[in-house]
């Protein structure tokens, strides 16, 4: 089954993962492709509303969730450390 994800990672990182999910199926909107610069109060919206997974690598960017009390965000933050 398909999923829908925003890759938030503002870097061509990003863009290459992005490939290799779109390769795999997956509809991917790329930050770094489709809306550089774009402000993560507008991505966060964007995810909540046309529900799409976020993925990020960004520690800063969970704890913007957590420290603004985005409750729709916070219980379906999972950190994998796979890379720590």
């Amino acid at each position: 089954m398909p999923l829908r994800l925003v890759i938030l990672r503002k870097s061509y990182t990003g863009v290459v993962v992005a490939r290799w999910l779109r390769s795999q199926n997956h509809e991917v909107f790329s930050v770094y492709e489709e809306a550089r610069g774009t402000d993560d109060d507008k991505i966060l919206q964007k995810a909540w509303n046309e529900n799409w997974i976020l993925i990020s690598c960004d520690k800063d960017f969970g704890e913007k969730v957590y420290r603004e009390r985005r409750r729709q965000f916070k219980d379906e933050m999972q950190r994998l450390e796979i890379f720590e």
